[in-house]
């Protein structure tokens, strides 16, 4: 269950890596193991995980034989009119092993321990590899809106010196005012959608920061030799 499980995380990622413009950044394994040890549901199933062992730890005990062991040791001293004729130290010792041939509730306590126990491994499994594709989702998410930002810083200033130029040609008469207005138009449409792409990268970033319980660390290209 687990080998398919680390099979499906590794193929998830070669999948995300082809669809991406941007090899995985700094770093994408760190910030998978920040979740692990951050994220709200991974530590709750890692607690039951850890609970679930304990209980099957249990029920294992109750079905295993009881052992006592017991010892003493005295020392011995033989005197005939107050001489010292002989001493000797004893010691005993003495040990019980017994094991009830069938006890119902602890076979049935044993049982549901190892139900348990089974359980809870496959609902931590199942957090991890929720965690990684939700981290690599948010991941990518950001580089996704970084690009978007980029672009849209872009056309601002595109536009941004098409409205300079247009103003300036309307001022020696080279340009009518309507074209003064439709630049100035076509600018404050992209200083709005610079506006969304910076929140839409700060709404990646809060995400990605709620499941790994920390600030983002900046984002840097890797080499293309990436291990996956």
């Amino acid at each position: 269950m687990f080998k398919s499980i680390i099979r499906n995380i590794k193929c998830f990622l070669f999948f995300l890596v082809l669809c991406a413009n941007h090899f995985l950044a700094e770093d994408l394994k760190d910030i998978y193991q920040l979740a692990l040890s951050n994220d709200p549901l991974v530590k709750s199933a890692e607690a039951s995980y850890r609970a679930g062992k304990e209980s099957k730890k249990q029920g294992i005990a109750g079905l295993l034989p009881s052992i006592n062991v017991s010892g003493s040791t005295s020392w011995n001293e033989s005197r005939v009119e107050e001489s010292l004729m002989d001493e000797y130290n004893s010691s005993n010792y003495s040990g019980t092993l017994s094991q009830p041939l069938f006890r119902l509730d602890k076979w049935f306590k044993f049982r549901q321990g190892k139900a348990l126990s089974e359980s809870s491994q496959a609902e931590f499994a199942y957090n991890q590899q929720e965690t990684m594709i939700r981290v690599a989702s948010s991941y990518f998410a950001i580089l996704n809106a970084i690009d978007g930002l980029s672009a849209a810083k872009a056309e601002e200033e595109a536009i941004g010196r098409q409205k300079d130029l247009a103003k300036k040609r309307f001022d020696v008469g080279l340009a009518p005012i309507t074209e003064v207005h439709e630049t100035q138009a076509a600018y404050d449409l992209t200083v709005v959608s610079r506006i969304a792409r910076e929140g839409q990268l700060d709404s990646a970033r809060e995400d990605l920061s709620s499941i790994i319980g920390t600030d983002i660390p900046l984002l840097s290209p890797l080499s293309s030799n990436y291990p996956i």
